[in-house]
């Protein structure tokens, strides 16, 4: 992989982000990238907490949400190689209260089933007001008592239907097979095999200072509420864990099937592999056995999303390259899956568009963001005299629209790829260089000057106006 490509990426990932977080609704934005289980970008954006004010760190630990069901059925699988238990086993034989289901298809579910979200079982219970903090996460004894008074609402095997209960109740059941905690059996067969000392498998009780505060509200056009961090209890299988993006990086590489030393080759193979499509699902999205499995290009990803009070996170990882991305968030009203998508595009951009510089076209001297009244640039070197704009403003996917400008000499580009509303054929002429970078660009007529600069003074502005700028001429050729 072009090493060099990847840092550019991770460079122009970071400016975006650094530009996107504080107008995006969302406090706080932790990024982490790795290549086989190995840091190479890993950063916080925002805020962990708003007050007192609290930078999101490497420390950082958020509510992974229903990445726990990697976990679960990563644990689960370990106990299948140790002869302990079976795929097509049925639940019931671990968890004989399901015999006395009212439904009696109940007793003839197996853990492929629950596994693969084809069980038909109740999604959340008869009352799933806690995820709205209506009352606290059901314990053992409600989430059995739940299961076998409730019919199965698809029949078993038929097509997947998505259930918190069904994977509570394979906690339960990983309970009585390992005759352990939920708790201790994860951390017998995941956690210290794989040496991921940020995850716990629900709160973080000895590291609050380090879990994000949540939010909500922003959608509602009221200012954001902070949201209580409360345990899960028997659906801590489902949903419950607490984790960063370092040992989510860790956790998928093992999945991997380059990876040799964790699960045996067959194990993952069987985890991975497609149950059928979640119908719906934006990205054409698969379900395999705790896992998504989904195509997009020439990316192959395997992987989940979390959906907690308050926190939304996200984690890939392509079988392909080898990288995994982990994007966590602490607002419940902004999607993760966007800035996920964003950041694949930017590796994706580089990896195919970046070259070595040439002599005399150097293109790093023009990095930067520029803004006024009405845009901001936020311009690229690709090397090879080429140079990338896009409004970072505008959008997750505002990359996808980059014009492309080549380098006609030290302080001037023009637009070679470029849509017809903007500047075709058109310079850019910057000035005001200094050690920092120029001070000042002028796009067709529009002036434009430092990002942050031009934000300060917009804010520190009792009314809208934008500061009066120098003429900047247009070199004659």
């Amino acid at each position: 992989m072009n090493r060099r490509a990847l840092e550019a990426a991770f460079e122009a990932i970071d400016t975006f982000l650094e530009i996107r977080t504080p107008i995006s609704g969302v406090p706080g934005i932790s990024l982490t990238i790795a290549e086989k289980g190995k840091i190479l970008f890993e950063k916080g954006y925002g805020f962990s907490r708003l007050s007192p004010p609290k930078p999101i760190s490497s420390r950082s630990l958020f509510r992974i949400a229903s990445h726990s069901k990697m976990f679960a059925a990563s644990c689960f699988a370990r106990l299948v190689e140790a002869g302990k238990v079976d795929w097509d086993d049925k639940v019931s034989s671990y968890v004989p209260e399901l015999k006395n289901g009212k439904d009696k298809r109940l007793s003839r579910i197996t853990f492929h089933h629950l596994l693969s979200h084809t069980a038909g079982i109740v999604r959340d219970g008869n009352n799933g007001n806690f995820w709205n903090l209506g009352g606290p996460f059901p314990d053992r004894a409600t989430l059995l008592e739940e299961i076998i008074e409730s019919p199965l609402w698809v029949a078993p095997g038929r097509q997947i239907k998505y259930s918190n209960y069904g994977y509570g109740l394979l906690g339960l059941a990983l309970e009585r097979i390992s005759q352990m905690s939920f708790d201790e059996v994860l951390r017998t067969e995941v956690l210290d095999p794989l040496g991921l000392e940020n995850t716990y498998s629900d709160l973080a009780v000895d590291r609050r200072s380090d879990v994000v505060q949540a939010y909500c509200g922003e959608s509602y056009g009221v200012p954001l509420k902070e949201v209580e961090d409360i345990a899960t209890l028997a659906l801590a299988s489902a949903t419950g864990l607490t984790s960063n993006g370092r040992d989510l990086a860790k956790f998928l590489w093992a999945h991997s099937p380059s990876h040799s030393r964790y699960l045996k080759a067959r194990t993952k193979r069987f985890l991975l592999e497609s149950v059928g499509p979640v119908v719906g699902s934006p990205d054409n999205i698969h379900y395999a056995r705790g896992f998504f499995r989904f195509r997009q290009g020439k990316r192959d990803y395997f992987g989940h999303s979390g959906g907690f009070t308050g926190q939304i996170t996200y984690s890939l990882y392509d079988l392909r390259s080898q990288l995994s991305v982990s994007v966590l968030t602490n607002c419940i009203e902004r999607r993760a899956a966007p800035i996920m998508r964003s950041v694949f595009a930017f590796i994706d951009f580089y990896l195919k568009r970046h070259s070595v510089e040439k002599r005399g076209k150097e293109t790093a001297p023009f990095r930067g963001a520029w803004s006024n009244i009405w845009y901001t640039v936020q311009a690229e070197p690709l090397g090879d005299g080429k140079v990338a704009f896009y409004n970072p403003l505008t959008g997750w996917d505002s990359f996808n629209s980059a014009s492309i400008l080549s380098v006609e000499d030290a302080e001037t580009l023009k637009f070679i790829e470029e849509g017809s509303m903007g500047w075709p054929g058109q310079e850019v002429v910057f000035s005001g260089k200094s050690r920092t970078g120029f001070s000042q660009l002028k796009i067709g007529s529009d002036d434009l000057i430092p990002y942050q600069k031009f934000r300060q003074q917009l804010g520190a502005s009792k009314r809208i106006s934008v500061p009066v700028l120098s003429q900047s001429k247009v070199k004659k050729r």
